[in-house]
């Protein structure tokens, strides 16, 4: 009888550890702001951003990533993003009240501490990306000439507190685009250069271009610049405009 009750009460100990473990991992799972867990309730495919009406809990909210398909009913995962107050989707002729733009949506949980693209700059920095950089965008095998009259994007990155608030000429090619968050299109160049592991640059302009063309643009370089939300860059070319005569390869 002692050796049942010791049994049994090894038992229940083991099953109230393995009980508690799991709930505190579960814990640690809701808690990782990293890994937030929410349902696609309704999908919305526009031209250049997939808009996704999340579930979590009780909760709904609209978020917003590049072009993906997503499905309604599955679940997904996310992390922080910048969150825009009455965003128009021209795509959409719609006005949301609210929408959470993300770099990514993962079908995975994502693990805490894992740096993601939430700054198009890469964001969205994945992201958003790149415009904050954490995730950078990968480092494509270009090689594009220099304008006559401008600078590689290495030259730049390497003198940014020479050129900061200086307008530049810069030539390269569009990798990735980022279209009307906050009131402006974000533009990902690379040219080959590099300055130690800087090699992409982003464009801020009101302009449309694809990914693809190789484009020579003119533009204010700001450093330093924080658009608040984690999106921080360390170098950027604001107010950019192309010069006619661009070209895809």
């Amino acid at each position: 009888m002692k050796s049942f009750l010791l049994t049994t009460t090894a038992a229940l100990s083991l099953l109230f550890l393995s009980i508690s473990c799991q709930s505190g991992q579960e814990k640690a799972a809701n808690d990782n702001p990293d890994s937030i867990e929410i349902v696609a309730k309704e999908v919305i495919q526009a031209n250049s951003y997939t808009y996704v009406l999340a579930e979590k809990g009780k909760e709904t909210y609209w978020l917003a990533i590049p072009t993906d398909a997503i499905e309604e009913g599955k679940t997904y995962y996310h992390g922080p993003g910048m969150i825009m107050q009455n965003f128009e989707s021209k795509d959409l002729e719609r006005v949301f009240e609210e929408v959470l733009f993300l770099e990514s949506l993962s079908v995975t949980p994502i693990q805490a501490g894992v740096e993601k693209d939430m700054s198009m700059d890469n964001p969205h920095a994945g992201q958003p990306q790149s415009t904050g950089a954490h995730i950078k965008t990968d480092a494509a095998p270009i090689s594009v000439k220099p304008a006559e009259d401008g600078i590689t994007l290495a030259e730049l990155f390497e003198n940014k507190a020479k050129y900061a608030g200086q307008k530049v000429v810069l030539r390269g090619q569009i990798v990735k685009v980022n279209n009307e968050i906050m009131d402006r299109n974000w533009i990902h160049i690379q040219d080959g250069t590099n300055f130690g592991e800087e090699y992409n640059l982003v464009v801020t302009s009101d302009e449309y271009h694809e990914t693809g063309a190789v484009v020579t643009f003119e533009g204010i370089v700001a450093v330093d610049k924080d658009f608040g939300a984690g999106y921080f860059y360390k170098v950027i070319v604001e107010e950019g405009k192309a010069r006619i005569g661009q070209q895809k390869i």
